[in-house]
């Protein structure tokens, strides 16, 4: 008889060695150009046994990859010697990317906890849109960082801030779209104003008595365009709702 032996392929997580993954298909040939090669099982607890093959040498590829894992295009090559069964590994990176998001005050550039992100298949504003579109939540933490992981390579999603910190407007119009991309981690920054109130008092030039029923407004431009009118004043105080960061006009109306 002729002499054979055998090859044993073991398939494993590439970040994480001590996974055995199941499911990857190989074929094995002759020749290098895998003419008339042979299909192997599945692998099953991360590992797959040729038949009896021929002694010499023999080239091996991956035909399928487990699930959620993208496929080796490495080939190998292995010595089959007589009786004996040769070893050869291969490992899969996950069909997997990430999108991380830093939230930053945006006058003081300081991260930002505490914000709320959520991450969505779906445009918030197409009219098909609903709750099961929400594919994930996450919540910045000290380093202003929310970070949504494991996301299948070529996913095509919008990250939107859905709520905030006390003291900052949330943009609800700021929503991003994204392609995940395989091995990477894409990085967002957003931007928040900060809010403030202003508190005016009205008074008597000469008594210095607080004066009721004075009526200002506001504007965040010196021609008041878009200006805002605040209550009249109560015991000589009016207090506007809470304003974006930066500079302001009053005048009395």
């Amino acid at each position: 008889d002729d002499p054979q032996g055998w090859v044993r392929i073991t398939k494993v997580d590439a970040d994480n060695p001590e996974r055995k993954l199941d499911g990857a298909v190989f074929e094995i040939a002759d020749n290098k150009d895998f003419a008339n090669a042979v299909a192997l099982p599945a692998t099953v607890d991360g590992v797959t046994t040729s038949p009896a093959l021929l002694a010499g040498h023999w080239w091996i590829r991956e035909t399928k990859a487990p699930d959620g894992y993208v496929l080796d295009s490495t080939v190998k090559e292995v010595d089959v010697k007589l009786n004996e069964t040769a070893g050869v590994e291969f490992s899969n990176t996950k069909d997997e990317g990430a999108i991380r998001v830093l939230k930053l005050d945006k006058q003081t550039k300081k991260t930002l906890a505490g914000v709320t992100f959520q991450l969505l298949g779906r445009d918030p504003a197409d009219p098909a849109f609903s709750r099961s579109d929400i594919l994930g939540t996450q919540v910045t933490g000290d380093d202003g960082v929310a970070l949504f992981a494991g996301l299948k390579s070529g996913t095509v999603c919008w990250v939107r801030e859905t709520a905030g910190p006390d003291g900052y407007r949330i943009d609800t119009a700021d929503v991003r779209k994204v392609t995940v991309e395989l091995g990477k981690t894409i990085e967002l920054v957003f931007e928040n104003d900060g809010l403030g109130r202003i508190q005016i008092t009205k008074i008597d030039k000469l008594t210095k008595h607080k004066l009721d029923g004075a009526v200002f407004e506001i504007a965040d431009n010196k021609d008041f365009a878009g200006a805002v009118a605040l209550p009249a004043t109560k015991d000589g105080v009016t207090t506007s709702d809470a304003l974006v960061a930066g500079h302001w006009w009053v005048r009395e109306i």
